[in-house]
């Protein structure tokens, strides 16, 4: 299946560790791959099959920070 591509908008990212701690916590999930990242943003692409957008928004939420 072919994946999708986000920009996600992350709001509280303030220095290279966060931006480190959101991409551990991304990572680790079954069909994502990041394909950028920095403070504030994140570009993913993602299977569908395997896991869903608001899976992705949850994982980053439960980090500490908010999606836009």
């Amino acid at each position: 299946m072919e994946k999708l591509t986000e920009r996600l908008e992350i709001e509280g990212m303030t220095c290279g560790g966060c931006v480190r701690h959101v991409r551990s916590a991304l990572a680790g999930m079954n069909g994502v791959e990041i394909e950028d990242m920095s403070i504030g943003s994140a570009e993913i692409a993602y299977d569908p099959s395997k896991t869903t957008r608001e899976e992705i928004i949850e994982t980053i939420r439960e980090q500490g920070y908010a999606v836009r």
